[in-house]
């Protein structure tokens, strides 16, 4: 089932619990960079927001002005596997906020296409996971949707991000702490 050119993201985000998303191809989706005159953010091809309990695999993702799949806020117990995500320029997966999120057995890369070069000329990163600041300009918000913990990232092969894999996250233009520097344990492994 392809879902294609769309401006907006955040494909499943309404506190869903026991889904199964596969063998879809999600691509030009999050397009408010090139289909808006301001855009004021970010957004993800793919992105679950508040889904627990679920699954994604066999799933092809490509073509975004953001991350190709994002594990986000107050995510819980995702499974994601056996997808391949390329040609993004944002992360190509990113887990923000997310907890005991297995991501396994996916395959992620660049293609050097013009269209989604970065502002700076570098190349999009790979797999990040961490606590995104999300206060919008408060710092004391920042806790709202609490830390990662628990995520594995394994078995995923990686190729052609500026970053392989990046733990940590930006937290906003005000505050110059990450959340690992503020003694919060991300909690997470990698293999």
């Amino acid at each position: 089932t392809p879902l294609y050119s769309s401006a907006a993201s955040d494909v499943y985000k309404r506190q869903l619990k026991n889904l199964l998303v596969e063998g879809n191809e999600f691509y030009r989706i999050s397009r408010s960079w090139a289909v808006q005159e301001r855009p004021t953010n970010v957004n993800t091809n793919f992105a679950f927001v508040g889904v627990t309990d679920s699954e994604a695999r066999n799933n092809l993702i490509h073509g975004g002005y953001g991350e190709g799949l994002a594990i986000g806020k107050d995510s819980e117990r995702l499974h994601i596997h056996h997808n391949v995500i390329h040609t993004t320029q944002h992360w190509l997966i990113g887990i923000n906020r997310a907890r005991e999120c297995v991501v396994e057995h996916n395959i992620a890369y660049q293609t050097y296409d013009p269209e989604y070069e970065q502002a700076d000329g570098d190349q999009p990163g790979g797999i990040i996971f961490g606590d995104e600041y999300t206060g919008d300009g408060d710092p004391g918000k920042a806790d709202r949707f609490g830390h990662s913990r628990g995520n594995v990232v394994r078995f995923n092969v990686i190729v052609g991000a500026g970053t392989l894999l990046g733990v940590g996250w930006e937290v906003s233009e005000s505050a110059s702490r990450s959340p690992a520097a503020d003694g919060h344990d991300a909690g997470s492994t990698t293999t």
